[in-house]
């Protein structure tokens, strides 16, 4: 194990001369563009997050209960908050995936290689930008995660950035880690806090990642932080974002995580579907069908199995 310790150090050491990374065949390489964030001033926020959890799964359907959360700040004052929720179902015929949902809802079908409970995570994340995009008389509004969305989410996401840019809302995106590597193989996050030890306290780097439609930069919002943020943003939003970052930065002051919006903090707890809930849901579901239930359980079998030997006791 020794030799392999000595491998990591040694990649972390090596100097940031040339060092960048690759995204859409484009290379950025990393400099020393770090512009300081001042005090911001106190602005409406919507912060948006959604969660979901299977109740009854196999190879060729699977059940979700989703829950979509929007919580409304001002500044640091929290205002509202609404979370709906909502039953999907994803069954798998041949080579597409077909959704039905309760309520009930319009979902085309999905031709993706992907499991069906993969696709109802796709399915919730369109729920999500929906949502957004019933936002209305806020400056902000404020995604968990990325704008990274495959080809299926892609005229849902257009509708909220169409609706945003014709409202004047800013639409942020924040993600709490990055996928980003370098060339040299560390994580951006690393490479970026190395390239600005000891100077600002809080920041933004503009990492010129322009992508189909969005850009992609990277802040640290409180001066105790210790993780770096990746915020996309919308191209024609880019004047605006010092000024919406440095208010975004007044709802990151909690201490259970320095820099990170408390606004989405909450957002993901009102978002969450514990594991007491699912199975609480189940048992209903194996109520409820009655004497189908053994045909359901069976079917359920196919997918299971590791389940079995993650309780299993050795």
């Amino acid at each position: 194990m020794d030799k392999l310790l000595t491998s990591i150090s040694s990649t972390l050491l090596e100097n940031f001369e040339n060092e960048f990374i690759i995204i859409n065949g484009s290379k950025y390489f990393f400099q020393n563009k770090f512009t300081q964030l001042s005090e911001g001033k106190i602005d409406s926020f919507c912060f948006i997050d959604g969660g979901n959890g299977e109740i009854i799964g196999s190879g060729s359907f699977s059940l979700n209960y989703n829950k979509i959360s929007r919580v409304f700040f001002s500044g640091t004052k929290y205002v509202n908050s609404k979370t709906e929720s909502f039953f999907s179902l994803a069954k798998k015929t041949e080579s597409k995936i077909s959704f039905e949902t309760d309520p009930e809802k319009f979902f085309a079908e999905i031709e993706e290689n992907i499991s069906c409970y993969d696709a109802c995570c796709i399915l919730r994340e369109c729920s999500e930008l929906t949502s957004a995009s019933e936002v209305s008389n806020c400056s902000t509004i404020v995604l968990d995660g990325s704008f990274d969305t495959i080809e299926y989410c892609a005229s849902f996401f257009d509708e909220l950035k169409q609706k945003c840019l014709s409202s004047q809302t800013i639409l942020l995106g924040v993600s709490k880690t990055s996928e980003f590597v370098s060339n040299k193989g560390r994580p951006v996050s690393f490479v970026l806090n190395e390239l600005n030890k000891n100077n600002h306290e809080k920041w933004i780097y503009y990492s010129d990642i322009l992508q189909d439609k969005f850009e992609t930069c990277f802040v640290k919002l409180h001066s105790k932080s210790e993780h770096i943020l990746r915020v996309d943003f919308l191209s024609e939003q880019k004047t605006l974002l010092n000024s919406a970052l440095e208010n975004l930065s007044l709802n990151c002051s909690d201490p259970v995580f320095f820099g990170y919006p408390f606004g989405l903090i909450m957002a993901d707890d009102f978002a969450r579907v514990s594991k007491q809930e699912v199975s609480e849901l189940k048992a209903e579901a194996f109520v409820k069908l009655g004497k189908h239930s053994n045909l359901v359980e069976e079917a359920a079998k196919s997918s299971d199995a590791h389940s079995i030997l993650d309780k299993a006791k050795f």
